[in-house]
């Protein structure tokens, strides 16, 4: 899937001469940190109604989302960094800005997962929930 999405946005992404065209590359990073983007925000979205009205998927998909999210922030990070290194220009106050967002983001994803799986929430869940 992932290949066929590379293949599909990038266009061609190898060219006739047999190289990786980098702008097509970038585009399918995009796109793919976009889809990516969508699918954590809806198990987030979801496992947040669903703990809300106290259903049993809903604690499981909150820190299922919680994980993906602080996965994805780091990976987003790194693929943040690459337009960068290829130039060979390093844009200080950018990557300052780029960490701090991602520490922000891996910080309250991790808060929200502790919270989520916390005994507390359990109880007011009113049933089991086994991680």
């Amino acid at each position: 899937m992932l290949v066929l999405l590379v293949w599909t946005v990038g266009g061609s992404v190898v060219s006739m001469r047999g190289f990786v065209d980098p702008i097509s590359v970038e585009v399918a990073l995009v796109v793919l940190l976009i889809v990516v983007s969508l699918a954590v925000t809806i198990l987030l979205v979801v496992g947040a109604v669903g703990v809300l009205r106290r259903r049993e998927g809903g604690s499981k998909a909150l820190v299922i989302g919680c994980v993906g999210a602080a996965v994805w922030a780091v990976i987003s990070l790194v693929v943040g960094f690459l337009p960068w290194v290829h130039l060979g220009v390093f844009m200080w106050l950018s990557s300052v800005a780029l960490v701090a967002l991602t520490l922000l983001t891996v910080v309250f994803a991790m808060v929200t997962l502790a919270l989520a799986a916390a005994p507390p929430t359990k109880r007011w869940l009113g049933y089991s929930v086994d991680f």
